[in-house]
């Protein structure tokens, strides 16, 4: 008598042999819902300043803005805006045939990244057709500088950028 059972099959083995499918798809789908709620966590935190508060009264005086530039553009000397480092002041020089008859202006310091930080002084020429404005107060980076002024009935825009550097 025999009591040994027969050598089993090597077909009729179990395996036991772990698939990582399963989680690879489930963990895809961990750093997929992640990344989308950071992504929107830092979309709903950050600051849209690009856009001015009155931007449609902004829109329709822009036609002109682009006389006002064009303008300007056809004088013969163009203003000039330039950081000096000796008075730690941004220096504006308007050319002579639009200075003497300045009636009013507005000079617009304005930051592409932070509205909080724009600012906006009067138009305030000295004999040389010439306004300093003190940085010490700016914060270094990138500004805008927008000047906008009338003289003898016509108006007149120019703007550039200045990039103020720490310590100027």
């Amino acid at each position: 008598m025999n009591t040994t059972s027969p050598a089993p099959s090597i077909h009729s083995l179990p395996t036991t042999r772990w698939n990582p499918w399963p989680w690879a798809i489930v963990a895809w789908f961990i750093c997929f819902f992640g990344v989308v709620v950071g992504l929107t966590t830092t979309a709903i935190r950050s600051r849209t300043d690009v856009v001015s508060p009155d931007y449609y009264a902004q829109e329709l005086r822009f036609q002109d803005r682009i006389d006002a530039s064009a303008r300007t553009d056809a004088l013969a000397l163009q203003p000039t805006v330039f950081v000096d480092s000796h008075t730690r002041s941004l220096r504006l020089h308007l050319p002579p045939g639009a200075a003497p008859a300045v009636a009013t202006g507005t000079v617009t310091l304005y930051r592409p990244d932070d509205a909080r930080l724009d600012q906006e002084f009067p138009l305030k020429l000295d004999a040389t057709a010439t306004q300093l404005i003190p940085v010490d107060s700016l914060r270094p980076g990138r500004w805008k500088v927008r000047i906008a002024w009338q003289s003898e009935g016509h108006e007149f825009y120019h703007e550039t950028t200045v990039r103020l550097m720490p310590g100027v």
